[in-house]
């Protein structure tokens, strides 16, 4: 069981080793951090910020003696990592990573792994706009889905201490098989991703003949490709690594779009409504304001006056009553009429005292649950 004596060895030190370096620091305050990274650079900002205790350019001195070594570098670093520090690490030690794509990963990092070692394969759904060690956030985790893919050779007692951890730093642990993880990330993770991308693509290759086309975007266009603005390499290395879930729930989508096409070559107006009717029903049965792969929480919408602090005045309201908001989310704003703001809450009853303080401070609230 980990405690506030061990040793933690963190490889990669960008936004979320860093992330969880200090997550475990607020867990345990005590506990002994050490980074690696192939840049020395991020090691001694993270060092003088106190994010890690002691760094080292060395594999093998930084895995030494840990008790847990957390691999949390890009994708395709995350085998050759392991291959490196699995020989030099003591026995009994636990060794998880944080990687998008679980099955080709564990199945090369279980067939070099020695049988008095234990690894946990992990996948935080968790991420910043801020990239590398400046977004490192100790509370990034927070309410955030943390996936564990154990096998039939992983040892029970080192996915416990996983567990422990993960509810520590306020994540929400889910438990999963490597092949189960991948189809389904790559249909609701995955596959968004590449279909932004080729929305702005394809709307990129009208701009020759209209080249105010990016001037019209409406919300819909921005809201749907706001994540193609990820970060390319990252992509390009999770469609190879997932390549098999990845192909199969795009074949599901061309045979869709295929079906729309068809409709409107076809003047089919039943077919085009029933394209629209069923999109509907299945979107309303989406949980709302989660975050990974999270329970359902309550929602509320708040309209507000356009004047400055106007969320923090709502959120003191709530918290002079002890009623924890779990997700935040700016709907609209129109300069000079306020705008409306989505809140969530985990459960019914803190929902339910949110409208009423909001409505007993005259603030025009709806409430989005039954």
């Amino acid at each position: 069981m980990l405690n506030a004596t061990r040793k933690v060895t963190i490889i990669g030190l960008g936004l979320i080793g860093g992330s969880f370096a200090l997550a475990l620091k607020r867990l345990f305050p005590g506990i002994n951090l050490c980074g690696y990274d192939v840049d020395e650079t991020a090691l001694v900002k993270g060092q003088e910020a106190g994010i890690i205790d002691w760094f080292s350019m060395d594999v093998k001195e930084a895995v030494r003696d840990a008790d847990l070594t957390v691999i949390s570098c890009s994708l395709n670093q995350t085998v050759p990592m392991a291959i490196k520090a699995i020989p030099h690490m003591k026995r009994g030690a636990i060794l998880t990573d944080v990687g998008s794509v679980k099955e080709t990963i564990v199945t090369s990092i279980e067939a070099v792994l020695p049988g008095d070692i234990s690894y946990v394969p992990g996948h935080p759904m968790a991420g910043s706009e801020k990239k590398g060690l400046d977004g490192a956030d100790t509370y990034l985790f927070e309410n955030s889905a943390y996936i564990l893919t154990p096998t039939e050779k992983t040892a029970w007692e080192a996915v416990d201490t996983l567990l422990n951890i993960i509810k520590g730093i306020g994540a929400r642990p889910l438990i999963m098989s490597p092949s189960e993880h991948d189809n389904q990330v790559a249909a609701v993770s995955h596959l968004p991703h590449l279909l932004a991308a080729a929305l702005v693509n394809s709307a990129s290759a009208l701009r020759d003949r209209y080249p105010d086309l990016f001037l019209l975007a409406a919300g819909g266009f921005r809201d749907t490709t706001r994540i193609a603005s990820s970060q390319p390499d990252m992509w390009r290395d999770i469609c190879l690594n997932n390549r098999r879930a990845i192909l199969e729930v795009l074949e599901i989508h061309e045979g869709k779009l295929a079906e729309i096409k068809k409709s409107i070559l076809e003047e089919d107006r039943e077919g085009l409504l029933n394209v629209f009717k069923n999109a509907r029903e299945s979107r309303e049965k989406v949980p709302a304001g989660i975050k990974g792969i999270l329970p359902e929480l309550f929602e509320i919408v708040v309209v507000v006056p356009d004047r400055p602090g106007m969320i923090g005045q709502i959120a003191n309201l709530l918290g002079e009553r002890n009623i924890n908001i779990i997700d935040i989310e700016i709907l609209r704003v129109r300069e000079g009429d306020g705008g409306t703001i989505r809140f969530g809450f985990l459960n019914l009853d803190a929902a339910q005292g949110a409208v009423k303080v909001l409505r007993e401070e005259s603030f025009v609230v709806y409430p989005k649950f039954s």
